[in-house]
């Protein structure tokens, strides 16, 4: 019994490397992070061709973030 404890304790220490993580699949499940939200917000903000609509809703996101 106190083997298996041990071997336990031992693994249980073990981390994942997040190197090995695709980003993709990150932004997939935990979504955007704030600093990029932001940065699409404002570029779309400051694009003269978006129309309105898009930039009320950039807006609307950047005070959300």
């Amino acid at each position: 019994m106190e083997k298996l404890l041990q071997w336990a304790v031992n693994n249980s220490e073990l981390k994942p490397d997040p190197s090995k993580f695709d980003p993709a699949v990150i932004e997939a499940i935990l979504g955007k992070d704030d600093a990029t939200r932001m940065k699409e917000a404002v570029d779309c903000i400051i694009d003269p061709k978006d129309t309105l609509e898009n930039k009320e809703i950039a807006l609307d996101n950047l005070e959300m973030v």
